[in-house]
Parts: structure tokens; C-alpha cells; sequence
């Protein structure tokens, strides 16, 4: 159970939705440590799933079981709770992390006249640099021709 123990930092997808989740995994370029049950068929089941994407969407995933040693109570690198909110695994465009000091900007000056910071996220896809900008505050209105990715 997540909330028991996990590794510091860590960030929770259960298993039965990680289908319609996955693109909140981070780029497949970058290394992903997998956290799963300990029993063998889960961790089987886990492979499996990690194995069944294709070559060019596979992501560099490392599987780890959480075993009683690895969540040793005590441990500096445990922690109990729920994970940190407006915490992802993925990373916004290029576009907005570079234009986000004037995003800042425009927030503190916004909310300085009482009001929230609003954005229009055109071909929003899957919604990453929405969630970006709503967790820091903005009210954020996602359109998308394919209603599936949103």
C-alpha cells in the first residue's frame, strides 16, 4: 500500500489504470524505477506490460520489489503518506519551461489584482502542460480535435 511506505519521491499510478495513464510516465528517454508488490506473478505481470510496448515506446524501466527490507521503517529513503500534490513524472514542453519566468510573472501580477491567472491550451493532447499550469495555479481551459487525448 502506497500510503504505508514507498520511497521518498515517489509518484503512485496503481496498476489497473496504468493503460490510460502511461503518459503520465515520464519520457521514454529518461530512466523509470518501477515499484511493485513483491510476489513473483506480479512482478511477471509488471515485465509483461513493460515489455508489450514496441521498440520505439518502450521506456528504460528498472523493476524493484518492495520487499519488507527495502521499506525498513526508519529508513532515510521511506516515507509514509500520500505523494506530493502538482508532483509529476513527466516535464512540460520545451515552449513552457522556457517561457515560464514570465508565466510567474504574469501569475504574481495577477493575483496581486485579486484575480487567478487564466490559460488556453490549444491541441492540449493529453493534457501534460495543462496539469503543469493548473498545479501552478492557473485556471486552465484545454481544447483538443480528438476528444479521446483529453
Amino acid at each position: 500500500d502506497f500510503e504505508a511506505g514507498h520511497l521518498r519521491g515517489a509518484y503512485n499510478i496503481p496498476w489497473e489504470d496504468i493503460g490510460c495513464r502511461a503518459f503520465e510516465l515520464p519520457a521514454r528517454s529518461e530512466p523509470l524505477l518501477v515499484c511493485h508488490d513483491a510476489e513473483t506473478a506480479v512482478r511477471d505481470r509488471v515485465a509483461a506490460w513493460f515489455d508489450s510496448c514496441s521498440e520505439r515506446c518502450r521506456w528504460q524501466a528498472e523493476l524493484l520489489p518492495m520487499t519488507a527490507e527495502v521499506l525498513a521503517l526508519g529508513s532515510p529513503l521511506v516515507e509514509k503518506g500520500l505523494g506530493t500534490p502538482g508532483k509529476f513524472l513527466f516535464a512540460a514542453s520545451p515552449l513552457l519551461l522556457q517561457s515560464w519566468p514570465l508565466l510567474e510573472a504574469l501569475v504574481q501580477q495577477a493575483k496581486a489584482l485579486g484575480h487567478q491567472p487564466r490559460a488556453l491550451d490549444i491541441g492540449s493532447g493529453s493534457g501534460r502542460d495543462a496539469a503543469v499550469l493548473a498545479a501552478a495555479g492557473w485556471h486552465v481551459t484545454c481544447l483538443d480535435r480528438d476528444a479521446r487525448a483529453l
